[in-house]
């Protein structure tokens, strides 16, 4: 049992780092003018973290636009710049 408990203390944290850079690029890239639009999706996190970067998203000139899945359980994000 603590071998599992010890494995997703491990897991939850590298995920959510891992999908926070995924968001953390995507921003980047719009803000940049790299891209008009980067969508994310099969992201397992989305819900947690699109809150946390839209200060980020906002700074840097971009948005972030949740995308209902088809089943409704979660979302995908867009990146994308903001309309002047």
């Amino acid at each position: 049992m603590d071998k599992e408990i010890d494995q997703v203390d491990r897991t939850v944290p590298d995920a959510l780092d891992r999908e926070a850079g995924i968001i953390r690029s995507a921003i980047l890239m719009v803000g940049s003018g790299e891209s008009d639009r980067v969508v994310l999706t099969g992201l397992r996190l989305s819900e947690q973290l699109a809150q946390t970067a839209d200060p980020m998203a906002e700074a840097a000139g971009v948005r972030i636009v949740r995308l209902w899945t088809t089943d409704e359980g979660g979302y995908d994000l867009a990146v994308e710049r903001v309309p002047s």
